[in-house]
């Protein structure tokens, strides 16, 4: 089958639904500017998500540091471990007594998840299907459904839009207004409702728990989500949660809600800017050159000795004989110029 071509003519989503639908099993290769990613599919199923950038994709190392379950420094010791070793870090994890092998597939889920709705926010790039046969370690993963995973992505999508139109950036910087309240951490209650406001209690689900505990009034909407490691739109969704029941407010309002000037007046403003830095520079050299006994123009004919001629020549040079940029040919441009005013004796 072959299937590849240009994203912004055949979107991720359409190619994706695609090869779902006709059960194909193979590596959608997108390449974009910054980045070469897999998608590894069996049998119209998900299986992984890779990229050779590590600022793209969720890693189970920054996943497990994120939720306290290990320290970088543990972290660490098991990636130098590992390269001794012949063994998944995954495995790894499992026979140090870390994960069970059921947290394992489930925190692996998760993450494919998430790195896969990542990959359908790129809109730009080329694709290519590889159609081959594609394993996987049941044990450490299973299949996910694409068409499934499209429809959460899709709905998140529209939530979005509704998050942002209450925070006004990801610079925001958030404070708890009421401290007063119980913190109580429920993993019964569900990502689609992550805060539950009482009179005298917040309860939290765990990952909405790890967003409210970075909310201190010194981290910004975009510092937790990188802290966390959790996906975008379910921090938004408990800022949004959170400030709709006015637990939070925005540390400095007025400063962040300052319209931003328009790309064509900054435009102007640095073009006018540059104009005045160029006369500046201009009138400041013109000045230092007709201040020196070198640019005091004689009168026609004066004569100088050879040897103040090409003294004064040579420091003529020297001015403009910077970090080794003038060649001979610009040394000879002086030579005549300076002979329009001065003849030898």
């Amino acid at each position: 089958m072959a299937l590849k071509g240009s994203i912004k003519e055949f979107s991720l989503v359409d190619i994706l639904q695609l090869l779902s639908q006709t059960s194909k099993s193979g590596i959608l290769h997108i390449t974009t500017e910054s980045q070469h990613i897999k998608v590894f599919i069996k049998d119209g199923m998900l299986v992984e998500v890779k990229s050779d950038s590590d600022d793209f994709m969720i890693k189970i190392g920054n996943y497990l540091t994120s939720r306290e379950f290990i320290t970088k420094e543990r972290l660490n010791e098991l990636l130098s471990k590992q390269k001794k070793l012949p063994v998944r870090f995954g495995k790894l994890l499992v026979n140090e007594g870390i994960l069970s092998n059921d947290e394992l597939k489930n925190i692996l889920t998760e993450i494919t998840k998430e790195n896969f709705a990542k990959v359908l926010s790129i809109d730009s790039g080329q694709y290519n299907f590889e159609q081959t046969i594609v394993e996987y370690n049941e044990d450490e993963r299973e299949l996910l459904d694409i068409n499934n995973i499209l429809l959460d992505v899709l709905k998140d999508i529209d939530e979005l839009n509704v998050y942002k139109k209450k925070i006004s950036s990801f610079l925001v910087k958030y404070y708890k207004t009421d401290t007063n309240k119980k913190i109580v951490v429920d993993n019964n209650i569900s990502d689609e409702e992550p805060v539950i406001i009482a009179e005298k209690t917040i309860k939290l689900n765990n990952d909405s728990y790890l967003v409210y505990n970075k909310i201190n009034g010194s981290n910004s909407v975009a510092d937790i989500i990188e802290q966390t490691i959790l996906p975008e739109h379910f921090v938004l969704k408990v800022i949004y949660f959170l400030i709709k029941e006015k637990q939070i407010a925005p540390a400095q309002p007025e400063k962040l809600r300052t319209p931003l000037l328009s790309i064509k007046t900054i435009q102007i403003t640095g073009l006018g800017l540059l104009f005045i830095a160029i006369l500046t520079v201009l009138t400041m050299n013109i000045s230092t050159l007709f201040s020196t006994k070198l640019f005091t123009f004689p009168t026609e004919g004066q004569r100088i000795p050879e040897k103040i001629y090409y003294e004064q020549l040579k420091e003529v040079n020297s001015l403009t004989y910077i970090n080794g940029e003038i060649g001979i040919d610009q040394m000879n441009l002086n030579h005549k110029n300076y002979m329009r005013y001065f003849t030898i004796e």
